[in-house]
């Protein structure tokens, strides 16, 4: 019953947001040029301007530790070895290039989006300075990691290409860089100004509604039927065994709850978008990473409201 009245209460209103962005976008209402314009406003200062805002309001000293490092690593590393050896075991004979997007996708979840619109509306402000912390050290390993297999399973890309790649992924990144100068504004103490504080709250506040939107908008189901299996493998990864494998670590590295949720809403997190932008650029398979992607959106649903409803 309580998973239920999460899904119902919590989940249900977020999805149906990108529901709506599916419906408009098929009806052609958002307008072809609508998408791009608004990825980039929400990639570059929303969803930025959120996670800066939630760390200099919080103090983050206690937040920072090895332990938080190893919480995050260790499913991630386990879920690459499963992925890995399910591959060789019941899909060896597909082609190397589909073989590393399985991988990937597997691994790789949507926390500038999905994560952080599920934990924001789910766990409110307070904890989620806490989910910020965690989502920098995830995005770091996932974009890492990412490189790595698409590079050892693709011959059409040399280790100097893999690595400019990996360090634009990295370093460009307007998440990670409003992380980093959320944090040292934390620790150093600095007192912003009241008038830029507000700026920084409304640009906030247009982000995660907008990106749900563009989930919704960017749902495509063309290839599903010849993927079924692919995608069931990986789903089965990504949204049951990882944050299952994490909820294990954090039980035995003794967290409190306002840790350990954070951390399963973003290993619980669908298969990112960038699969697909990474799958093109490093010769995996963006067919596989698209239908991945728009199904483990919608199957998610499920596996928030269990994660939720487990600590509820």
């Amino acid at each position: 019953m309580t998973m239920l009245r999460v899904f119902v209460d919590t989940i249900l209103p977020l999805f149906l947001v990108i529901i709506l962005g599916f419906i408009l976008n098929r009806k052609g209402i958002l307008g072809q040029g609508w998408a791009g314009p608004a990825n980039k406003i929400t990639y570059y200062i929303a969803v930025p301007a959120i996670l800066f805002k939630s760390l200099v309001e919080q103090d983050i000293r206690s937040l920072l530790s090895l332990h938080l490092v190893i919480a995050v690593i260790v499913p991630i590393l386990v879920t690459t070895f499963i992925a890995w050896f399910t591959v060789i075991i019941f899909f060896n004979r597909l082609p190397n290039n589909i073989k590393g997007t399985f991988i990937h996708s597997s691994i790789h979840g949507n926390i500038g989006y999905m994560a952080y619109a599920v934990s924001y509306y789910a766990l409110g402000e307070r904890l989620f300075s806490n989910v910020v912390i965690f989502s920098s050290i995830l995005i770091l390993v996932q974009n890492i990691f990412g490189v790595i297999i698409l590079t050892l399973h693709s011959r059409s890309w040399s280790c100097r290409e893999s690595f400019r790649i990996l360090w634009l992924s990295l370093f460009t990144n307007p998440i990670i860089i409003s992380v980093f100068v959320g944090i040292v504004v934390s620790l150093v103490g600095l007192k912003l100004p009241v008038s830029f504080m507000r700026l920084i709250k409304i640009l906030s506040d247009m982000g995660l509604p907008t990106a749900l939107i563009l989930v919704g908008a960017g749902l495509v189901f063309g290839d599903v039927r010849h993927l079924w299996k692919e995608m069931f493998a990986i789903g089965a990864l990504k949204l049951v065994f990882m944050p299952l494998l994490g909820a294990l670590v954090a039980h035995f590295m003794g967290f409190p709850q306002q840790l350990a949720l954070p951390l399963l809403i973003l290993l619980a997190s669908p298969t990112a978008t960038v699969t697909y932008v990474m799958a093109t650029q490093l010769g995996g398979s963006p067919s596989l990473a698209s239908a991945v992607v728009s199904v483990q959106t919608i199957a998610c649903a499920l596996s928030y409201s269990f994660v939720l409803g487990l600590y509820s």
